[in-house]
């Protein structure tokens, strides 16, 4: 999904970080910040930055992962 599309449908702007990989880091625990990986995640998906292109892949978890 290219970041244009993404932010069609959030109707909001990414923000520059976004370009980071760090920004669409999969952190799954109870004190990160980061409210994007938590919303991808609780929806069951990793999020992967196709670094360059501005296109992120979100690719659905394996039932062994949600539950961690």
């Amino acid at each position: 999904m290219t970041f244009r599309d993404l932010e069609l449908v959030l109707r909001a702007m990414l923000p520059r970080s976004a370009e980071r990989p760090q920004w669409w880091a999969n952190e799954n625990n109870e004190t990160t910040r980061h409210v994007q990986s938590r919303a991808w995640l609780s929806a069951g998906y990793d999020a992967v930055l196709v670094k360059g292109q501005e296109r992120v892949r979100f690719v659905r978890r394996s039932r062994d992962l949600e539950k961690t």
